[in-house]
């Protein structure tokens, strides 16, 4: 599955892989980092410096999905920006639960 260029318009069904999977791969991703936690706690000898550790750790990876989510704000602003037309109506005509309106106005 290719990432779409800004001159190419999505349609309709292009990220259904992603968003059927995405939400299944984030559990699994927070289990395994949850059982790994656990094992480095039980592996520790000094179970306080491990636990204090995990939790810088933490504290590190979530600022920088902080500062992704940030950093791809402008991005995503300057990609509304150059969409012609009201995004709203846009977002609504692209929804799943309905058709896609054709350019010429039949469907």
């Amino acid at each position: 599955m290719s990432v779409p260029s800004m001159s190419q318009p999505l349609r309709q069904g292009e990220l259904s892989r992603l968003s059927t999977w995405g939400r299944w791969a984030s559990i699994g991703a927070a289990a395994w980092c949850g059982f790994c936690a656990l094992l480095t706690l039980l592996a520790a000898r000094r179970r306080g410096k491990a636990l204090t550790s995990l939790g810088v750790s933490a504290l590190l990876v979530g600022a920088a999905g902080w500062a992704g989510i940030e950093a791809s704000a402008s991005y995503v602003n300057n990609a509304l920006n150059l969409t012609a037309g009201n995004v709203r109506q846009i977002a609504t005509s692209w929804s799943p639960r309905r058709r896609p309106a054709c350019a010429n106005g039949s469907t």
